[in-house]
């Protein structure tokens, strides 16, 4: 690929930023001015990556590690398609701190058993704004939101896609998939040498003509109505609705949090912490209460107080 193909979305690329959420005086004599006055989606980058939230991906089902390879795919093919590769990788790294263990489940949940419409990019901006308040380029928030404003954003927003799809199967696998390589990197290295191709072909960020972009799509909807859609007939869907219907009785009755809040308290949870608190009932001893107030959760939520739970409490 030579250097016009590569940098073929130059034009088109954010190449500074509009400002932050809130005022931020510039001072480069201190570390975070510092990296501001270099990059300020490098500051971004920064930013994110110091959380609490971001730390606890970890713990819920390999999402940090699937945070990661985002950021990296991210940086990655903005560079090579000319665009903010910084900006790219932030948003990447931000886009799932408001992401739940069990995304997808939960989500039919809230919808099902809460009547509630769930979006966990909304979730994050929640994370980033009321939880870790910290202070992003409106770009990087924007981006996290609104996919189809810049082409930094959709290129996100093209390669979440792809991870989801390429890390969504287990046993049962369409032939589709097969069009697009034998392994996941193989179908990954696929769809983004697709990728990189229409878009340098259409001068923006596109995938939807391409032979690679048709079998995406086919994978897609399969993925979708055979291992998504109808994870409610298999047992352990049954097993995570109790367990989200557990601990929703417990933010509700215990901590008594706001009906209009559980269903983003219930994405932060990590997945231990989402056994933890679905076991907990009238037979649960001191010292399994006492567990409870060593959670990690309670020190991110605005919404929760500390409370002091006795045994009685548990008694609903």
């Amino acid at each position: 690929m030579n250097n016009k193909q590569k940098n073929s979305l130059t034009n088109r690329a954010v190449t500074k930023s509009k400002g932050r959420y809130k005022n931020f005086q510039k001072n480069i004599t201190n570390l975070e001015g510092l990296i501001n006055e270099i990059d300020p989606f490098q500051f971004d980058i920064y930013q994110i990556e110091q959380t609490i939230s971001f730390q606890r991906l970890a713990e819920k089902q390999n999402q940090l590690k699937l945070t990661l390879e985002l950021a990296l795919y991210s940086e990655s093919l903005a560079k090579i398609l000319g665009l903010n590769s910084k900006l790219s990788q932030a948003i990447a790294l931000a886009s799932n701190l408001g992401k739940g263990s069990n995304d997808i489940v939960l989500k039919d949940y809230i919808k099902r058993v809460h009547n509630s419409h769930f979006n966990s990019d909304i979730a994050s901006l929640m994370v980033i704004k009321e939880i870790e308040k910290l202070n992003l380029s409106f770009e990087t928030m924007e981006g996290i939101v609104y996919k189809d404003r810049q082409e930094e954003y959709m290129l996100v927003f093209f390669l979440q896609r792809f991870l989801n799809l390429v890390h969504g199967f287990k046993e049962k696998r369409p032939k589709e998939l097969l069009y697009l390589g034998e392994t996941k990197k193989e179908q990954l290295e696929a769809l983004c040498k697709a990728l990189i191709k229409e878009s340098n072909q259409n001068q923006k960020i596109t995938f939807k003509n391409s032979s690679q972009a048709q079998a995406f799509l086919l994978i897609e909807k399969w993925l979708k109505e055979n291992i998504f859609f109808q994870s409610e007939k298999e047992k352990r869907y049954g097993v995570l609705w109790k367990k989200f219907y557990q601990v929703s009785k417990f933010l509700d009755k215990i901590l008594e949090v706001e009906a209009d809040k559980i269903p983003f308290i219930l994405s932060l949870l990590t997945t231990n912490e989402m056994e933890l608190l679905s076991s907990f009932n009238h037979k649960s001893s001191l010292k399994d209460i006492e567990e409870i107030k060593k959670l990690d959760f309670f020190k991110l939520l605005p919404y929760c107080p500390q409370t002091i739970i006795t045994k009685k409490e548990f008694f609903w």
